[in-house]
């Protein structure tokens, strides 16, 4: 079985394609819809430059529990969408 974090890709491109489809049935030009894709990366990208915080990477605790959570937030969503 794929890892949960693989899936989340897949379902992420799977719902960008999604999108994308109604745009194409409009007759958009596929440059387009990438482009307004690659804004919406760089708007995202800024966004999170905004929000984000600086860590000590050597806090060994702090990365632990961090990744801990992060991987079991993962695990909920692949879970959520599986089942």
């Amino acid at each position: 079985m794929a890892h949960p974090v693989t899936l989340q890709f897949v379902f992420l491109a799977g719902e960008m394609l999604h999108v994308a489809e109604a745009f194409i049935e409009k007759n958009y030009h596929p440059t387009v819809i990438c482009r307004a894709y690659n804004k919406a990366l760089e708007d995202a990208i800024d966004v999170l430059d905004k929000i984000a915080m600086s860590i000590d990477v050597k806090d060994r605790m702090f990365l632990l529990i961090f990744v801990f959570n992060s991987v079991g937030a993962c695990e909920e969503l692949y879970r959520d969408k599986v089942h």
